[in-house]
Parts: structure tokens; C-alpha cells; sequence
């Protein structure tokens, strides 16, 4: 197989839904652990896994795979997801622009275009969305409260005194 089939596959594999990854990733493990897998079985875990990435879809069932020892709960692999899902807090899909802090000066700040919710990981844009046929997420909560806007600490007055009292714990000036 030459490197452009690969390409091609690998493409085929980042246009699936996350349901179809799923899907086919359920009946590779029941494969490998010799459990049948049923459409209902199915189901249980793409509403468990909804709203994962497919690269921590990917990395938790490769790790299913190589350290299970039986077929796992969707509560497992919901922890597995986790364990390969970067910290929200470290996205870069924030945008730089200018405002003004309270003080009137104008400053750096970084704008989140389309906020997470912290309960269904879903972006503000596709909110409030179905989990399941009879469930939804209530309301929107983000990591960041209501605020689009982050400001660096040396940029506003609260940030300072915060950075002012951490130099004084830690020794320094």
C-alpha cells in the first residue's frame, strides 16, 4: 500500500461522525474481548461518548484495546475519553483583540469565539442540544462564566493585587 492510499483512508477516517467512529471502534472491541454486539449496545455508548473529539475517541479505544482485560462499561470508557481529552483550559482557539480594562487603558485580551458548555461539550452556536431523545442540557454554563473575554492579570486591577500577593508567597520581588 503506497502512502496515497493510506492518505485516502486516513481521510475517509476524519470525515466519519463521531457515531459512526464509535459505532465501528464498539465492534472492534467485541471482536477482540469475543462479545456479540447489538444496535442497542451501540447506542448505550454513543449517548455515553457523545461529544468526545475522534482523537480522544481514538486514543481511549486503542488503550481499551492494549490494557483491558474484559469487554469495558461505557462508564470506563468514558474515563478513558477523558484521560485523553487535553484540559479546556488550555484551547487555542481564542482570538486577540483590544479593549479597554476598567482603569481606561487599552489592552491585549483574548476573545473565545464560541464558548463550550462545561455540561454537554457542546459550542454556544449549537446550544441547548438533544442528548437523547427525551433529555437536553438545561442551560448553558462555560468554564468561563458568561465572559467571552480574558484579560491578562497584569492587565487589570484584581490580577495585579493577585500577582502582587503570589511574588509575596513565593519570596520574590
Amino acid at each position: 500500500m503506497n502512502s496515497n492510499e493510506n492518505e485516502n483512508e486516513s481521510a475517509a477516517f476524519d470525515n466519519r461522525s463521531s457515531a459512526e467512529i464509535i459505532s465501528d471502534r464498539i465492534e472492534m472491541l467485541g471482536a477482540v474481548f469475543n462479545r456479540k454486539i447489538t444496535e442497542e449496545l451501540k447506542q448505550v455508548f454513543e449517548e455515553a461518548l457523545h461529544g468526545y473529539s475522534r482523537g480522544a475517541l481514538k486514543r481511549a479505544f486503542i488503550k481499551a484495546e492494549r490494557q483491558l482485560e474484559r469487554f469495558p462499561t461505557p462508564k470506563i470508557m468514558r474515563s478513558l475519553c477523558n484521560e485523553e481529552t487535553p484540559a479546556k483550559t488550555w484551547r487555542y482557539e481564542f482570538e486577540i483583540s483590544a479593549d479597554q480594562n476598567p482603569e481606561g487603558q487599552e489592552v491585549t485580551v483574548l476573545i473565545d469565539p464560541d464558548p463550550v458548555c462545561y455540561i454537554c461539550r457542546e459550542p454556544k452556536s449549537v446550544h441547548p442540544v438533544k442528548l437523547s431523545s427525551d433529555r437536553s442540557c438545561p442551560f448553558f454554563k462555560s468554564e468561563l462564566g458568561d465572559d467571552r473575554v480574558m484579560y491578562r492579570p497584569q492587565d487589570c486591577k484584581e490580577g495585579r493585587e493577585f500577582l502582587l500577593k503570589f511574588r509575596q508567597i513565593a519570596g520574590k520581588k
